[in-house]
């Protein structure tokens, strides 16, 4: 009954631009059930949450990743990739929808496009984990097509900007590995073991595959400030929606 008690005063303000920071502040509250919904393991309910926060507002970030992630988990790539496709431009979460979107590009065989998405997470403004899985992504795309000095030049280039991230070097061992160069490889692995590695609460790997909750977290942020800038015009919207009807 919340759910529905939200979207129906959203609808109630949507139209009216003066109070378009109502709708907004409904998209957040809806995004935020989403992720509730998701952390105790409601996926159905948390996909259909969210799904209604972009009817609402097509543009919102948090939603829509939360969404093509639900579609990704299913094996649904393509609808990943169209859900994915019409993000906006904003922040870290920009960078993990398109990381997301170059993962899925390659699954489905636009390769031309998922090679252009990577790069564009190898960008220094990236975070650093969607930084790592880009260049990882690379190397192993090139060093699976027989290009293993393409993919070396991927991971110096990755290894210099991360140069304690362990499996940078897991993935050059393989380069080297690749190339002939059993002596390096073994070099590479035998390092490892004697260098001070960064101490990650979780591996990029791990970030990857889980649920984006720090996507999530920003919005709430978000649509917390929303809110108190706007507090009378929820109020005004909220006592629309309730106010008896007359008999």
């Amino acid at each position: 009954h919340s759910i529905e008690l939200i979207a129906a005063m959203a609808n109630n303000v949507r139209k009216k631009k003066d109070l378009a920071p109502a709708t907004a502040t409904a998209v957040g509250v809806l995004s935020s059930m989403g992720d509730s919904l998701h952390q105790i393991g409601a996926s159905d309910n948390a996909r259909s949450v969210l799904e209604l926060a972009l009817q609402l507002d097509p543009s919102a970030q948090a939603p829509r990743i939360g969404v093509a992630l639900d579609h990704e988990w299913l094996g649904h790539y393509e609808q990943t990739v169209e859900t994915l496709e019409e993000l906006a431009d904003r922040s870290d979460a920009l960078y993990e929808g398109r990381l997301r979107l170059a993962v899925n590009l390659l699954r489905i065989g636009e390769t031309r496009d998922a090679i252009t998405e990577f790069r564009t997470c190898t960008y220094s403004g990236a975070p650093a984990w969607v930084r790592i899985v880009a260049y990882e992504e690379l190397a192993l795309y090139y060093l699976d097509r027989d290009r293993p000095d393409e993919a070396r030049e991927l991971i110096n280039q990755a290894i210099s900007a991360f140069p304690r991230e362990t499996t940078l070097r897991l993935v050059m061992a393989s380069i080297e590995e690749t190339r002939g160069n059993l002596g390096e490889a073994r070099r590479i692995l035998a390092d490892l073991d004697r260098q001070t590695m960064a101490r990650y609460r979780e591996s990029p790997r791990k970030r990857y595959a889980r649920w984006p909750s720090e996507v999530f977290a920003e919005e709430r942020r978000e649509s917390k400030q929303q809110a108190e800038e706007h507090l009378g015009d929820l109020e005004a919207a909220l006592a629309a929606q309730t106010k008896p009807r007359s008999q």
